[in-house]
């Protein structure tokens, strides 16, 4: 943990170079409650809300109740969250989703390879990828009252 708040502290100071918008993204992470892989590209045709979090991360806690509702208001028209944990302990991120009770699909990335591929440059981190695979909007952080304008964003580009 140590090493990531440092690599945030430094990445703070640095000009933002990560995913560019209308980048299409590729990505492959393991459930973080099963076996299974999960593709970024099986999600093709759908408003994806990607997001990336840890256990450790304070925010966190407070963005992730915040996408089910997004998630279960919206996911009748097409859009789907998709929240990429990047704990190293499977464990820590299984036991800091279990009492949430989330719908949507919740993936492990151990290997923290997400962070220099998709210029994640805060915690959380989330991109708008719309039907074919670009990205149209992200946002770095999540304070209460954030899921306003991720609705907006949501509405103005569903499928």
């Amino acid at each position: 943990m140590k090493a990531w708040m440092s690599l945030f502290a430094l990445l703070a100071v640095l000009p933002l170079s990560g995913v560019a918008s209308a980048e299409v993204l590729e990505g492959q992470w393991k459930e973080l409650q099963g076996t299974g892989t999960v593709r970024l590209a099986d999600y093709r045709g759908k408003l994806v809300w990607l997001d990336f979090w840890a256990s450790w991360c304070g925010p966190c806690r407070k963005s992730l109740p915040a996408y089910q509702q997004l998630w279960q208001r919206y996911r009748q028209q097409g859009f789907e969250v998709l929240a990429v944990s990047l704990d190293e302990d499977r464990a820590a991120a299984q036991g800091m989703v279990e009492p949430l009770s989330l719908g949507y699909t919740l993936l492990w990335d151990g290997e923290q390879r997400s962070p220099a591929q998709f210029g994640v440059r805060a915690m959380p981190m989330a991109f708008l990828i719309d039907a074919s695979g670009k990205v149209v909007w992200s946002h770095a952080g999540f304070r209460p009252g954030d899921e306003v304008e991720i609705a907006r964003q949501i509405e103005a580009h569903l499928p």
